[in-house]
């Protein structure tokens, strides 16, 4: 059993500490390091500033550390977080793929606040490790908690039970049971990530539309899903 994470000098309200095995797409600023983190206090700090930094704004922004910070955050080594806005969000909880709209994203990602250079800086400054804080809002497909995947396919709904008739690649979640979910996707693998990882997504109009008729050539009218499993 995962044992509980250490109390923090601060409410988290981001990713730190969560227990719940969860894949992601956010828009946000990446936070850069100069070398392998495995002092987690750099994280509590990151965390703090990036609350301090939303009241501020008035704005949603969560720090996104991917990767399992809950089951033993001691032991330190942990990738570059984000610091942004949630759009998407999938648990490993049976749930089937989520569908979800990536243009609307990017028309999101397009209108997405600029912060204060400033402020973006003053995120990192003084704390041992971080080189600096992407001054552009990217959008980032990542996951955290237990053991956690995430991953985004183009394709169409399949059930389960037709896994075998597949005409492209069948795809689907897995709870922390590791229980594959009834339904699932035919299609295309686009991104993945993994563990303490993040990917950053092109969903420009070229980048969709050139998969979109690659998949549609197979299997018409095909959609944008996001998976998670606890791999």
């Amino acid at each position: 059993m995962p044992k509980p994470a250490p109390s923090a000098p601060h409410r988290p309200q981001g990713t730190l500490f969560d227990d719940e095995t969860t894949a992601a797409i956010a828009i946000g600023w990446s936070v850069q390091f100069e070398d392998q983190v495995t002092d987690f206090e750099v994280f509590r700090t990151l965390d703090a500033r990036v609350c301090a930094l939303a009241e501020q704004t008035g704005r949603d922004l969560r720090l996104l550390v991917p990767g399992d910070t809950y089951t033993d955050p001691d032991l330190g080594s942990f990738a570059a977080p984000v610091v942004g806005e949630v759009v998407t969000l999938l648990r490993a909880d049976g749930a089937p793929p989520l569908r979800f709209d990536p243009r609307a994203i990017a028309a999101r990602h397009a209108a997405f606040a600029p912060v204060p250079a400033a402020a973006l800086t003053g995120l990192g400054e003084g704390v041992p490790g971080v080189a600096s804080v992407a001054p552009r809002p990217d959008i980032h497909l990542l996951s955290w908690g237990p053991l956690s995947y995430a991953a985004v396919h183009c394709g169409v709904p399949l059930d389960g039970a037709a896994r075998d008739q597949a005409k492209l690649k069948y795809a689907t979640t897995q709870d922390t049971d590791q229980t594959w979910a009834d339904a699932g996707v035919d299609g295309k693998f686009v991104a993945g990530v993994e563990f303490a990882r993040t990917r950053t997504l092109d969903f420009s109009e070229a980048a969709l539309a050139a998969i979109e008729q690659e998949v549609g050539a197979v299997l018409p009218g095909p959609g944008w899903f996001l998976i998670v499993r606890y791999d």
